[in-house]
């Protein structure tokens, strides 16, 4: 793993495991590679006050989470719905092509969590 941003999440990940007080949930699966994200949230008054995932899967898909969680922490839920995985991983070219499905699985499961918020599930 080439890019040091990622390969610190990878390394030192935040944000794993399952926030116990989680107003939300959402699984993302890659079709790719059949990489696993399970994430819980709580959002209180419209910001993402906790947000947590469970990894199932390859370095990129662990550090595309903890990247996600630390980042999108204390974001408006709308916030961190707009967040783009390869801008906050350092930009376009940061993350090798066949891992970009990886590094956004985190991203993925949250835009489900995000579209129940919405919704006032």
């Amino acid at each position: 793993m080439k890019n040091a941003i990622l390969k610190d999440h990878f390394l030192r990940p935040r944000g794993m495991g399952a926030a116990p007080d989680a107003t939300h949930r959402a699984v993302a699966k890659s079709e790719v590679c059949n990489d696993i994200v399970r994430m819980t949230a709580r959002i209180e008054d419209g910001i993402l006050a906790e947000v947590r995932t469970e990894v199932y899967g390859c370095g990129y898909a662990i550090a595309g989470a903890s990247l996600f969680n630390e980042r999108a922490r204390g974001m408006s839920a709308d916030e961190a719905a707009r967040l783009d995985p390869a801008g906050i991983a350092g930009g376009e070219g940061a993350i090798p092509g066949h891992h970009e499905h990886c590094v956004g699985l985190a991203h993925r499961a949250y835009l489900k969590i995000h579209a129940d918020y919405r919704e006032g599930k």
